[in-house]
């Protein structure tokens, strides 16, 4: 009776594991495939009630969608006595269709062949993978597999465990027989469970599901969802643990996180404005910092709203155009619009859209491409189109392309007509048998030689008579043309009309000829001039001197023979005599050394201008050594020029500077070149009157009173002559009192 007993608690047990498992149980008779029971979870799976699915086969269930499915399951039941996993599509009762994992073992009882199957609706899982190909598109693709196993603890140790739980640890049950089940969870997870059952203890209600990590004999730890509910087990107080194998889906959370990460970072960081846009309301419910930068608001200020709201559309019709895409197509490739953005400026956009869900909520995924670079482009184009259109038309050129042959596939230009000679006139001929009349035939086969070598050519000139008798003359270039993968495909060029420029150049010939026959006729009349020139200006100087000499020798003679009877005055008169004769002498000399300057050659050559300075100032010094004169002269200044006209230029400016520096107690001359490359000689001397500048190389011009300072006011005079003869200018400044400086450029050396 006691063996009664234990028997039917043992066979209560079963059924209450049989009918309170998570996973869908029935029990089949082979082989003709009758339900004699199926469990709570089976029923909730199917949708078949207990009492409508025992006494029929699954065939007329319609469990199975595929019969080749059912078929291939059977053969590997009856192969192998038992088959886990199976991979297959179920149909409900409502003829709705599943994903499903069905393993089964065949037992026998009373003789008779029954099977145990369980069937696992993986549709979750099925979902999952999807969502994870569609939230990652082109990363890799994940799949979460789920396995169950069944463990029967009594005081946390091994009572039973079924082959799905043996497979998941790794051992065979005789092996784990009485063994605690402590030593198999992870240690960074047993004070949870720990905790759990205390709490469970104490009477308070868990969540009936939680993850631990196991340790099976791989020792590599394995994530499972523990599920536990109190049983008796052969007559004592036991738990019922339903472990289900969810490493991979912790994987794949783990890489569905890691994902979402790089989709976020992605999204963010994109070149492109991105947009997430919830299909429902068109709410914004992202956006990535280039939609801030293209469009002026901030991330926070979009999130809720919509781009209805932030006006960013600059007509309706877009907007309207859009919505009929998203309706019409289920998506948007290239939608070019007009956006506002925040500051009211206006760019050109090309919108892109995707549909994808985000947790089952439709959403749209948009990207934004700033075009507007590209559309003043494209408008430029346009325009350099129209501008050479009319180039063409309107100038004295024509565009022109010619096949491998070398015959006229293409011209236009307006100019053609105006020749009277049609642009399509010449198509398929050669450019040798068109009748140009200036070429040779050597000349023909040396322009054939260059086209053969494919080389460019430049401005050959062609003589044509048009069909109305006119001439013209055209210069014509060309280039090689090849397609993309560079084969010759011909020539293509421009010819440019020169009838005008060929007989304005005729005309130009014969001037020239003209002009240099009267060149010629005034250059003979300009060297009689200077030989006339010459003889006057020696006439002049023989003629004044002789008699100036007379003026100042009787004078000389008169004061010193007569001094005794000559008053006061009349020695004063005497010596005003002689003082004119001799200023008068020097104002001659000065002349004619002034008009020699212009005629004489120039002998230009690498002149030390430093060295030519202090040679100067030495003989200022000397010609008056009582003077204390402080000066500064540059080294290394040179010039590329005649050595003695640059020696006068500095005689004359290093000359004045000592001259006006006469009455100055603290006297200093300067000599340097600028920043802007202008030799410069500069004193603290008297100066001049700033207004006056404009006369200072003018000759015979003085701007000092002559008893003041001596002089003829030809020195500037002759300084500017000698810099403009070198092709270079000369200026001066100065202020009454505060000295002058004077400015001269020469050729550098």
């Amino acid at each position: 009776m006691q063996d009664d007993g234990l028997l039917r608690r043992s066979q209560e047990l079963l059924a209450k594991l049989f009918r309170n498992s998570p996973a869908a149980i029935a029990l089949v008779r082979q082989p003709d495939g009758v339900v004699l029971d199926v469990n709570d979870a089976y029923e909730r799976l199917f949708g078949w009630r207990r009492e409508e699915a025992i006494g029929r086969s699954t065939a007329a269930l319609r469990v199975w969608l595929d019969a080749e499915d059912r078929a291939r399951f059977q053969a590997l039941l009856l192969a192998r006595g038992r088959v886990i996993d199976f991979e297959s599509k179920a149909r409900r009762k409502t003829g709705e269709v599943f994903d499903s994992l069905v393993s089964s073992e065949m037992i026998e009882e009373a003789g008779e062949r029954i099977v145990l199957v369980i069937v696992v609706d993986v549709s979750e899982r099925k979902r999952a993978e999807a969502a994870l190909r569609q939230s990652e598109q082109r990363y890799r693709t994940l799949a979460a597999t789920m396995v169950e196993g069944i463990l029967i603890l009594q005081e946390g140790r091994f009572a039973y465990a079924n082959p799905g739980a043996l497979e998941l640890i790794g051992h065979a049950f005789e092996e784990i027989r009485g063994r605690e089940f402590a030593p198999f969870i992870h240690p960074e997870d047993r004070e949870l469970v720990r905790e759990r059952h205390r709490r469970r203890t104490a009477g308070e209600v868990l969540e009936p599901r939680y993850d631990i990590r196991i340790l099976p004999r791989s020792g590599e730890a394995r994530w499972v969802q523990i599920a536990n509910e109190k049983v008796e087990w052969e007559g004592q107080a036991a738990v019922l643990t339903v472990i289900t194998d969810i490493s991979e889906r912790k994987a794949a959370e783990r890489a569905l996180r890691a994902s979402e990460e790089r989709f976020a970072r992605m999204f963010r960081e994109a070149p492109e404005a991105m947009t997430l846009v919830r299909a429902a309301d068109a709410t914004y419910l992202d956006v990535n910092r280039e939609f801030e930068r293209r469009t002026g608001y901030g991330r926070q200020e979009a999130i809720g709203r919509t781009s209805l709201a932030l006006g960013l559309w600059h007509g309706p019709q877009e907007r309207e155009a859009m919505l009929r895409a998203l309706q019409d197509k289920g998506g948007l490739s290239d939608l070019e619009f007009v956006l506002r953005r925040r500051d009211g400026t206006l760019r050109h956009m090309l919108l892109n859209g995707v549909s994808i869900e985000i947790g089952d909520e439709p959403c749209w995924l948009f990207v934004l491409r700033d075009v507007t670079e590209h559309k003043r482009a494209e408008e430029a184009v346009r325009e350099s189109e129209q501008r050479f259109r009319a180039l063409v038309d309107l100038s004295s050129d024509w565009y022109w392309v010619t096949d491998a042959e070398h015959r006229f596939t293409f011209r236009e230009g307006e100019i053609l007509r105006r020749m009277g000679i049609p642009p399509e006139e010449d198509y398929g001929k050669r450019r040798w048998e068109m009748g140009f009349v200036n070429m040779t035939d050597a000349d023909w086969d040396a322009h054939r030689a260059l086209l053969e070598r494919r080389e460019e050519f430049r401005d050959l000139l062609l003589e044509r008579r048009s069909p109305d008798g006119r001439v013209h003359w055209a210069t014509i270039s060309g280039r090689p043309l090849h397609d993309a993968a560079g084969r010759f495909l011909g020539y293509h060029g421009t010819g440019r009309d020169v009838t005008q420029q060929m007989r304005a150049e005729e005309r130009l010939r014969k001037f020239n000829v003209e002009l240099e026959h009267k060149v010629q006729e005034r250059t003979d009349e300009l060297d009689a001039a200077n030989k006339e020139l010459e003889a006057f200006t020696y006439s002049v100087s023989h003629d004044l001197r002789a008699p100036l000499r007379a003026i100042d020798g009787f004078s000389r003679m008169l004061e010193e023979r007569h001094a005794g009877a000559l008053g006061g005055e009349a020695r004063d008169y005497l010596q005003r005599v002689r003082a004119a004769a001799r200023r008068m002498g020097q104002l001659i000399e000065d002349l004619i050394a002034f008009s020699r300057i212009g005629r004489a050659a120039l002998h230009k050559r690498a002149v030390d201008l430093s060295a030519l300075a202090r040679l100067v100032a030495k003989e200022l010094e000397a010609g008056a050594p009582e003077r204390r004169v402080e000066w500064r002269l540059a080294e290394g200044l040179a010039a590329h020029a005649d050595p003695g006209l640059a020696r006068v230029v500095l005689e004359n400016l290093l000359g004045n500077a000592w001259k006006y520096t006469g009455k100055t107690p603290r006297a200093l001359i300067e000599f340097g070149r600028t920043a802007a490359g202008e030799f410069m000689v500069r004193d603290n001397g008297a100066g001049f009157d700033p207004a006056h500048a404009d006369g200072l190389f003018q000759p015979f011009r003085r701007l000092h009173a002559l008893e003041e300072f001596e002089g003829t006011g030809i020195g500037l005079a002759t300084v500017r002559r000698i810099v403009e003869r070198h092709g270079g200018r000369v200026r001066g400044e100065g202020a009454v009192g505060a000295g002058a400086a004077f400015y001269f450029t020469l050729p550098d050396a």
